[in-house]
């Protein structure tokens, strides 16, 4: 049993709701987990399974469109569902940090990189303007920017991707957060640059002890980094397990696809099996599995039924018919 204290960000059956016409999408449809202290927890998925949507639950940072509908999520013991406006801002860039999939869009063109790394740093810890610069510094070079005192009088667009991360991940580290909620951080970048970007973010584990919350499409990147792993699917969690337990024996038809389209070196060319058909938008009520008309291993009830996640060995679950009268 983890106790109360261990725990730095409880997800209790979310609900998130995006107005569309019409009606409403189901973008996140029932998802519960914990992440512990120190903890890497990663959410794997295609693009639309809900991963993104999850975060933005989490830090209150939906569309106009979007609402949670129900469900509770709790911070260091703290529900945060209702929380005030101001209450979240209080948290977020201070207590919870975000790296967000773009860092060009999430940087404000108009100010400095240094001017936006102060404002958390004057805002959350109180340093004056020349305290707050002098730390922003010590952040660039903390996070391998060159000639970091001068670059603090640059702008977003005269940084490279790369550089724009580490920009969003020095931002990160100002306020030494317990929770680090990295949705997709090293999409676009070169394999030598997302060696880099990730090894900055293990060093925030390390360094302060922030619980992370990885996101990303690529498994084998959380294979290398998390301790455990959620798949997700329509908006629903279908499987959460540790790591090794998750790689070694994945027990949901789509945990087993998504492995069997990820390149391999011991898979020879012409080996991968992609998964055939998209990913659905649920609206209205559910009918059945929503991977069911995606599924190698459908049964007829799978169309009609839809199944409950269980946990089938000690801390695997798994969302799926297959393994119904295995609980």
């Amino acid at each position: 049993m983890v106790e109360a204290n261990d725990v730095t960000l409880e997800v209790e059956d979310l609900h998130t709701r995006i107005g569309v016409k019409g009606g409403e999408v189901r973008g996140v449809d029932g998802v519960s987990f914990v992440i512990r202290a120190r903890e890497v927890f990663g959410i794997a998925g295609e693009s639309g399974s809900g991963k993104s949507m999850t975060a933005f639950s989490i830090m209150r940072l939906l569309p106009l469109q979007g609402r949670i509908a129900g469900g509770r999520v709790r911070f260091k013991g703290e529900d945060i569902t209702g929380a005030s406006d101001q209450r979240m801002q209080d948290l977020r860039g201070d207590r919870i940090a975000m790296i967000f999939q773009d860092p060009m869009t999430s940087l404000n063109p108009v100010f400095t990189i240094g001017d936006q790394l102060s404002e958390p740093l004057r805002q959350h810890a109180g340093l004056n303007e020349a305290q707050a610069r002098e730390k922003a510094i010590e952040l660039l070079t903390r996070v391998g920017i060159n000639d970091p005192a001068k670059r603090c009088n640059s702008y977003p667009h005269e940084f490279s991707g790369g550089m724009r991360q580490r920009v969003m991940i020095a931002m990160a580290l100002a306020c030494s957060p317990d929770l680090l909620i990295a949705d997709e951080p090293t999409t676009a970048l070169d394999v030598t640059i997302e060696k880099q970007i990730l090894s900055l973010i293990e060093e925030l584990r390390a360094g302060i002890g922030a619980a992370i919350l990885l996101i990303t499409h690529n498994l084998a990147l959380l294979a290398e980094h998390c301790d455990r792993i959620a798949v997700m699917y329509a908006g629903q969690i279908v499987e959460t397990a540790s790591t090794d337990e998750l790689l070694s024996n994945p027990l949901h038809p789509y945990t087993k696809a998504l492995l069997g389209s990820m390149p391999r070196a011991h898979i020879s060319k012409g080996r991968l099996k992609p998964i055939t058909g998209l990913p659905p938008v649920i609206t209205g009520e559910r009918k059945g599995c929503a991977f069911a008309p995606r599924c190698p291993a459908k049964m007829a009830s799978c169309e009609t039924v839809e199944p409950a996640i269980r946990e089938i060995n000690a801390g695997h679950e798994v969302r799926c018919l297959l393994f119904e009268d295995r609980a």
